[in-house]
């Protein structure tokens, strides 16, 4: 999938394809490195854009070339590509067993690459039993494929065993450095997707977490001391045998027979000692002599005069003063608040596959660590209902990257105006500081492809954090929706609340189905408010399109 070359210390290619090797160790678990089921992953250093999808079993298949990833738009497109390490790529068997699953065709096909973005397929005629005889992980390796895809392919010959599938990859020597010393020399990153990172809070070092990074904020996050990929599993410790208590019949005669547990049998209580009392002692009693008595001296004392009393003044009583209570503080409430942001559709056309889309954030006091339910609707009219997996723990605004999305595919009928919804939290199974900011609606313009012209579609904004007063930065998702390649030099311009912030100009071709990269513009929003941003791609009116109802995105957000 050649988008975009960058630059890279690594080998060139090798023409030439190996068979399958059905002696592999156990495969890694997605999990390993902070991924799930059916992400799309890409190396973060590769030579060339190659996007893959990963499953449960530990296994990837490449998207051949653009036009292939692009009959998967469900699947958010580059925006959604989460880029690893080379390393954590090549730990992730690559499989060429596909089967037609929307059709439920229960044959398996082997691909055989016979070119740079070309291949044919080989239906691969062998029992299930002779199938796991020539490769014991030969189910696990199978992935789905649409129909579209499927007839996309030219089919080749018969193949009679499983060991006559080429091995599907583009065969690369080992690339010579780490990743460490590609970052310490400042090795370019890709400009699609995100980054999975472990995240060390500065202010709790020890609640370290993972979160997925925008690109343009990897090295910064790396330079704080957040590390690359998932975080380390702390170790199981080992539970140390414990012992018995001793039967009683190990000491009689006869003794009885048993094996020794292998804990041992826990010692003999030692029996405590019982003090004994100290007794008191008897006082002896002591005999009193009484001396002999003293004569006593009478003296009449003399009358005391009587004295004259004075008055007493009679005081006036202070008056006790009245206590003001002390107000009680409202304590903060801890609780996660998720608001939808940028619901769009991926394209503008009627009559073929398209989907919608919509981004969330947490603005809460908690991080939000539960999963929850995510339902569209167009012009009223449920379409799907997603489940969003929470596979670590959402950090507030501010506390890293606190985003992510979801999308439903739909077709368009006719052309028109239509209003889309999305409704998070639908189940109400989070408890929110808030449940009144858990929907949005967009109108999306549809209209009728020529299919001849590009089309450029402005999908997710935000900004890099929430706090005012600092540098920031506002992100765009830009791509090419259409069927042409759209030349360098249009214009993108982001504006904050109707001024002009700053603008950019694309440098370079952008490919059908190809992303733009995401337009960052630095920004420092003065003081805590919400914040109108708007976004115009193509600002002055340069490239032809299929539509021109997409090219511009509104939202607010809030600035601490």
């Amino acid at each position: 999938m050649k988008k975009i070359i960058f630059l890279a210390v690594i080998a060139l290619a090798m023409g030439s394809f190996f068979f399958f090797n059905t002696n592999q160790a156990d495969a890694v678990k997605p999990a390993d490195y902070g991924l799930e089921e059916g992400d799309l992953i890409s190396a973060i250093f590769s030579d060339d854009l190659d996007v893959y999808i990963i499953n449960e079993n530990g296994y990837k298949r490449l998207f051949l070339n653009p036009e292939i990833f692009k009959f998967y738009g469900h699947l958010g497109g580059f925006f959604n590509v989460k880029l690893v390490t080379p390393e954590v790529r090549d730990s992730f068997i690559t499989s060429g067993l596909f089967r037609n699953c929307e059709d439920n065709d229960q044959k398996v096909y082997g691909v055989d690459i016979d070119g740079e973005d070309t291949g044919q397929l080989h239906w691969v005629n062998a029992t299930g039993e002779q199938a796991v005889s020539d490769d014991p992980h030969f189910f696990k390796k199978v992935f789905c494929i649409n129909g579209r895809e499927f007839k996309w392919y030219p089919k080749g010959s018969i193949f009679k065993k499983v060991l006559e599938v080429p091995e599907y990859d583009r065969m690369k020597k080992k690339e010579q450095l780490a990743t460490e010393v590609k970052l310490n020399s400042g090795e370019s990153l890709k400009n699609i997707g995100k980054v999975v990172i472990c995240h060390y809070p500065p202010e709790l070092p020890g609640n370290l977490h993972e979160i997925l990074a925008d690109v343009a904020a990897t090295k910064a996050h790396l330079a704080h001391g957040d590390a690359l990929g998932a975080c380390p599993k702390p170790p199981i410790p080992t539970p140390k045998p414990t012992c018995l208590p001793r039967p009683t019949c190990l000491d009689a005669v006869p003794k009885c027979l048993l094996s020794e547990p292998i804990g041992g049998w826990c010692p003999a209580p030692t029996p405590t000692a019982v003090p004994t009392p100290t007794p008191t002692p008897i006082p002896t009693p002591t005999t009193t002599v009484s001396p002999n008595p003293t004569p006593t001296l009478t003296i009449t004392p003399a009358p005391t005069p009587t004295p004259t009393s004075t008055p007493i003044p009679t005081s006036t009583p202070t008056p006790t003063p009245t206590l003001s209570p002390t107000p009680i503080p409202t304590p903060t409430v801890f609780l996660p608040d998720i608001e939808p942001f940028s619901l769009h559709a991926a394209n503008a056309y009627s009559g073929v596959s398209n989907y919608v889309s919509a981004g969330w954030t947490n603005v809460g006091t908690a991080v939000l660590s539960q999963n929850f339910s995510f339902k569209f609707y167009v012009n009223g009219n449920f379409i799907c209902e997603k489940t969003q997996i929470v596979y670590s723990p959402m950090p507030v605004m501010g506390g890293g990257s606190n985003s992510s999305g979801q999308s439903c595919s739909y077709v368009f009928t006719v052309p028109g105006d239509y209003t889309v919804t999305a409704i998070l939290d639908a189940n109400n199974e989070v408890a929110e500081l808030q449940e009144t900011n858990n929907t949005i609606t967009a109108t999306v313009s549809i209209v009728e492809s020529s299919r001849t012209l590009a089309d450029l579609v402005l999908g997710y904004m935000y900004p890099s954090h929430h706090y005012s007063g600092q540098q920031n930065a506002i992100y765009a998702h830009i791509y090419n929706a259409g069927v042409a390649t759209i030349p360098g030099g249009f214009v993108i311009r982001t504006f904050v609340n109707g001024e002009l912030a700053g603008e950019r100009t694309v440098t370079g071709d952008v490919l059908p189905g190809s992303g733009a990269g995401y337009g960052t513009l630095p920004y420092v929003f003065p003081s805590s408010g919400v914040y109108e941003i708007k976004i115009v791609t193509d600002a002055t009116n340069l490239v032809p399109e299929e539509s021109e109802g997409n090219n511009t995105n509104i939202q607010s957000t809030a600035m601490k």
